[in-house]
């Protein structure tokens, strides 16, 4: 693609400026700005009508059209959720002859909803899945805290998940930036909704940074990946250079690495169910217990077999209990989700024999990770996604009887202000509603309804 004369010559300069160049760099704002209007001015960006959709993927018989007209909404169709309140859009991106398209889905949260948020999510997409469960309880209520901080009015009004913005053409510095703002605020989604997120791709990252959006670092934090987000508010500002936006630091999602080597043999060992004389046979070959995680993974599979054997050949058992692995992750906290796993329909109560082997070997019920939550705040989350899970497909809910786990995880100065966030973020279960017609239920934080 051939940009407007002279587009690429301002890229390179903006984006790689020295602060330092004082006045070199106000007479290149004063360009990008100008740059800015006219790619503007250039590109054109609205949302496809239903019609037009149809015309793609045109009906075959009467029924079919019958059928077709429940199916598309005033702004797309229904997609996969098939549910009222749900929009499947697209929108056309053009610059002179060069043509593309947006994808994105957008989930009405009104007040009194009437569907499963996370089951929509779930039907449309795994992105969608991820970032709806993520941001979001089953009623669509705002749970992350970087985005509750935003104001009060995320809590409701249309959720937009931008699935594919155009084509690697329309994903360079500048350009991208302005068709992401023309289409959040020159199209008929304007107002429409009121967070915006998007999983993006590596071309498409600095583009929505520049248009003004931020990154979602709890989700980094938890190993999700890189998710950004955006409110209206955020659009009011002027958008950033591209040297502002490569400038912006993303934090990378914190997966860890597996052990190599003769510690992941161990490792292999352990999740085996290995004796303890093969164990032993390895250790003496120079495996650690410590570097191939192997407590780890024996808690998080409520191995107390293994986990015996291993706190027996460790030279510190204190410090093995207290060893992060690559995420930054104690046994404890591992041992915290691991404890979850035995939960069914018939099975409502959390086991405790892993996490008080551990405490009672010396580890520490006060270690946080890197977002600031204990192993208590682990188990709170893990509890939370069992919940969500059974929501979402129906399944028959009940309470669980984790007070005892709780009671041993327990800081003594109580839980951080991560491991609260968890607990009060209002879970799926004190949510659900008659789908078909319950009483209407306030989207707003509970504390905000008391004041």
């Amino acid at each position: 693609m051939v940009l407007l004369e002279g587009e690429e010559m301002l890229l390179r300069v903006s984006s790689h400026l020295a602060p330092r160049d004082g006045a070199v760099a106000s007479a290149v704002s004063v360009a990008f700005r100008g740059s800015l209007r006219r790619l503007d001015q250039s590109v054109t960006v609205r949302l496809q009508t239903p019609e037009e959709m149809m015309d793609e993927d045109p009906p075959e018989s009467d029924e079919d059209i019958a059928i077709d007209r429940g199916y598309y909404t005033e702004l797309g169709h229904i997609g996969a959720a098939e549910v009222k309140g749900v929009h499947v859009l697209k929108a056309r991106i053009s610059l002179a002859e060069y043509q593309t398209h947006a994808e994105m889905v957008l989930l009405e949260r009104q007040k009194n909803l009437r569907y499963n948020f996370h089951e929509a999510c779930d039907a449309e997409s795994a992105g969608l899945a991820l970032v709806g469960t993520s941001f979001c309880d089953a009623r669509g209520r705002i749970r992350l805290a970087s985005v509750k901080a935003c104001g009060p009015e995320v809590m409701s009004g249309g959720f937009l998940y931008i699935e594919t913005l155009g084509d690697d053409e329309f994903q360079r510095p500048n350009l991208g930036a302005v068709v992401i703002r023309k289409l959040l605020l020159d199209t008929v989604l304007k107002g429409r909704w009121t967070v915006a997120v998007v999983i993006p791709s590596d071309a498409e990252l600095r583009c929505f940074l520049q248009a003004g959006f931020v990154q979602a670092k709890e989700l980094a934090l938890q190993g999700e990946g890189v998710v950004l987000f955006a409110v209206p508010s955020f659009l009011d500002h002027e958008m950033k250079s591209p040297r502002e936006a490569r400038s912006v630091p993303i934090l990378e999602p914190m997966d860890g690495e597996l052990p190599s080597g003769i510690n992941k043999d161990l490792l292999e060992l352990v999740k085996n169910e290995g004796t303890e004389a093969q164990i032993r046979d390895l250790l003496a070959k120079g495996a650690s217990i410590e570097a191939s995680r192997a407590i780890h993974c024996s808690v998080y599979n409520r191995d107390l077999e293994r986990l015996e054997i291993l706190l027996r050949l460790t030279p510190s058992p204190e410090e093995a209990v207290n060893q992060q692995d690559d995420s930054g992750l104690v046994p404890l906290m591992l041992a915290a989700q691991g404890a979850c796993g035995v939960l069914s329909r018939f099975n409502r109560s959390v086991p405790t024999a892993c996490c008080a082997r551990l405490i009672a070997a010396g580890a520490k019920v006060c270690a946080v990770d890197a977002e600031g939550c204990t192993s208590l705040g682990h188990l709170w989350r893990k509890l939370r996604e069992i919940e969500d899970f059974e929501g979402c497909f129906g399944l028959e809910m009940g309470e669980y009887d984790s007070s005892d786990l709780e009671k041993l995880l327990m800081p003594p100065s109580g839980p951080t202000t991560a491991d609260e966030q968890l607990i009060n973020a209002p879970s799926d279960e004190e949510n659900v509603l008659d789908w078909e017609g319950g009483e209407e239920e306030d989207l707003e934080d509970d504390d905000e309804d008391s004041d």
